[in-house]
């Protein structure tokens, strides 16, 4: 892929990240705690994807850690996100389904404490991915 291509899809995924972030702030004040860290996860995981199509490299799966591992390589300062990549990845599956819990929906279960946390983990990814691709985000 060209070098114009790739920074133009890689801003593609970026700004669509931060969309889904700014969703997700509006779910968060609204009390949809599931949803919220539902889409901080997509958020953060977009905006990891950028990095890969700025890098020409094919992004397979929605574990924000194993995409962060996978790019250790060529961008190191990467491994300093692990923390959030884990903590987002837990926020897949389980916010979406009402079986992905025992007993009770994602609804039921989700924090304002933990949709905090997940947006802080976003927030972090989406301004290093920001920064290191130099599109302007917030």
């Amino acid at each position: 892929m060209s070098l114009r291509k790739r920074a133009r899809e890689a801003e593609r995924w970026l700004k669509t990240a931060k969309e889904d972030y700014d969703v997700s702030m509006l779910l968060y004040e609204n009390g949809r705690y599931a949803h919220c860290c539902f889409l901080s996860q997509q958020a953060a995981e977009k905006a990891v994807k950028a990095l890969y199509y700025w890098m020409d490299r094919e992004a397979w799966g929605h574990s924000i850690l194993e995409l962060l591992i996978g790019l250790e390589d060529e961008i190191g300062e990467l491994s300093s996100f692990k923390e959030e990549a884990a903590l987002l990845d837990k926020f897949y599956i389980p916010t979406r389904y009402p079986d992905g819990l025992p007993a009770l929906t994602p609804a039921q279960i989700y924090t304002k404490r933990e949709a905090e946390i997940a947006l802080k983990a976003a927030e972090k990814i989406l301004r290093f991915s920001s920064s290191f691709l130099k599109i302007p985000l917030f």
